[in-house]
């Protein structure tokens, strides 16, 4: 599925599920090839590979945080 061309709210629901799931495979399969995350004054972080790896250790951090839409 090209999840870019999705509609965006049920690709937003998607993605937080899989947060609030901790879920990294799943969120895996939604980022993009030129994934890039920027979150405050934070350096920001570019590519998929990065990008799931960063996903990776904040389910690690953070097992049990829920994202309430």
């Amino acid at each position: 599925m090209d999840h870019w061309r999705a509609e965006p709210i049920p690709l937003v629901l998607a993605f937080i599920d899989r947060i609030n799931r901790g879920d990294v495979d799943g969120i895996a399969e939604l980022l993009a090839e030129d994934y890039f995350l920027k979150v405050f004054d934070e350096p920001a972080e570019h590519g998929r590979d990065r990008g799931i790896a960063g996903w990776r250790g904040y389910a690690s951090a953070f097992p049990h945080y829920l994202i309430y839409p």
